[in-house]
């Protein structure tokens, strides 16, 4: 409970009175700059495999197209361009895992 008497979003957990006090707020730490970055990196596969959904539907549809006879210029065009952004996401991908490598190898250099 916060000063006016509302909740405030922290647990309340049981410690015996040697530690923190019976059921002392506790609060849901942040998450550290490794565990952030993890994070980050499993939002950034999740993008880059909805974009590599939508191209594989996509290229089935262009194939499809072609097969008709219809002119597909435009919609090969706008594949490329979900091609390019699924290429920056792989890029950041990378460098995200090359940032959680980087922090892993300081940390035990560190210890």
């Amino acid at each position: 409970m916060n000063d006016r008497g509302k909740p405030d979003g922290r647990v309340k957990t049981p410690f015996t009175q040697d530690g923190p006090g019976l059921f002392d707020d506790a609060t849901t730490a942040e998450p550290t700059g490794e565990e952030q970055l993890e994070l980050d990196r499993d939002e950034l596969i999740k993008k880059s495999d909805a974009l590599m959904e939508r191209m594989d539907i996509g290229a089935v549809k262009i194939e499809e197209a072609r097969a008709k006879g219809q002119d597909v210029t435009n919609w090969e065009s706008a594949w490329i361009g979900l091609l390019r952004q699924y290429e920056k996401l792989q890029d950041k991908v990378r460098q995200t895992s090359y940032e959680i490598a980087a922090t892993k190898i300081f940390i035990n250099f560190k210890d």
